[in-house]
């Protein structure tokens, strides 16, 4: 009785382990996915995992640094907060 119940808890730490790993691999596969620039757009800013350009900006007045930073690239711009599109 008690080796069958061990080989449930086994069991069931085993289906769990593998629902977490599939589940991370889902998800560092669609953010790799959906961070990706669209097809024709003109290179900007590099931008750091997770958080996108906001090292770009000044933690005061960040939208004068947004001015700048528009006014600097082509007419097609786009600031990201976080990393995702």
């Amino acid at each position: 009785m008690l080796a069958m119940e061990l080989d449930f808890k086994l069991a069931l730490w085993c289906t769990a382990s593998l629902a977490a790993a599939l589940s991370l691999l889902y998800n560092v596969i669609y953010y790799y996915a959906a961070s990706k620039p669209p097809k024709g757009f003109p290179p900007g800013p590099p931008t750091v995992p997770f958080l996108g350009h906001l090292h770009l900006l000044p933690p005061t007045k960040a939208f004068l640094k947004s001015v700048v930073l528009v006014l600097s690239q082509n007419s097609v711009n786009e600031l990201h907060p976080d990393s995702m599109n």
